[in-house]
């Protein structure tokens, strides 16, 4: 619920460090027309991708049903506290980092030293981004090699709701009284295979009489099936 609140703390702050002239109220109101828009796109279609789910129906949509509502409001309420309360807090607790002095203390030369080499990496990374962002070709494969990748993966994992390892085996006990002879426990056993194949898509029943699986004993009064 905080990420956008982030997205508008990091970015005012941004603000403020490229210009020392700039107050928090007015760092705050330039932020608000360059990404007020963004956010609201990209509730947008989070939300889009996640109302969907409300109303699936069957097993899959009783699993996802509170996950899709949970983010769907988590979604919306992240919007509205970046576009509301977000801005009145940066404008009243935010200070342009060159309206004052740091004492040169251990921990704020080592916070310097880590922002220092951090922008390093940021603006090679960006120098990267711009490289490919500028020739369409190298976009093109990338984006095809995602949709590939993505397309085999789907192909490759089950769709279905029961998972491939499934081998279509139930195993059930039958229990007779205690003290029934196993005669009298077959006959339960044949009674209940017989009953079994009148289901429809069972191929086949087998039964053990006399054997007790959980225990891995022998007992009259039990069969597995």
């Amino acid at each position: 619920m905080v990420d956008n609140a982030i997205v508008i703390v990091e970015a005012v702050h941004a603000k403020m460090e490229e210009s020392a002239s700039l107050t928090p109220y007015m760092a705050t109101q330039q932020v608000l027309g360059e990404m007020g828009g963004a956010i609201i796109a990209i509730t947008l279609v989070m939300t889009a991708v996640f109302v969907p789910l409300i109303f699936m129906t069957g097993p899959v949509g009783v699993f996802y049903r509170q996950f899709s509502i949970t983010m769907s409001s988590s979604i919306i309420i992240s919007c509205i506290v970046a576009l509301s309360l977000t801005p009145v807090l940066c404008a009243m607790l935010l200070k342009n980092p060159h309206s004052h002095t740091r004492k040169a203390t251990p921990l704020s030369k080592f916070i310097d030293g880590f922002n220092h080499y951090f922008n390093k990496l940021t603006g090679r990374y960006t120098g990267i981004i711009k490289a490919i962002v500028t020739r369409r070709s190298v976009t093109v494969v990338l984006l095809a090699g995602f949709v590939v990748s993505t397309f085999g993966v789907n192909q490759a994992l089950p769709t279905g709701f029961i998972p491939g390892e499934d081998q279509g085996q139930i195993y059930a006990i039958i229990q007779t009284p205690p003290g029934s002879t196993l005669e009298a426990t077959n006959t339960v056993a044949r009674e209940l295979q017989s009953l079994a194949l009148d289901v429809e898509g069972v191929s086949s029943v087998s039964s053990l009489a006399g054997y007790e699986i959980l225990t891995e004993g022998r007992g009259s009064n039990a069969v597995p099936a």
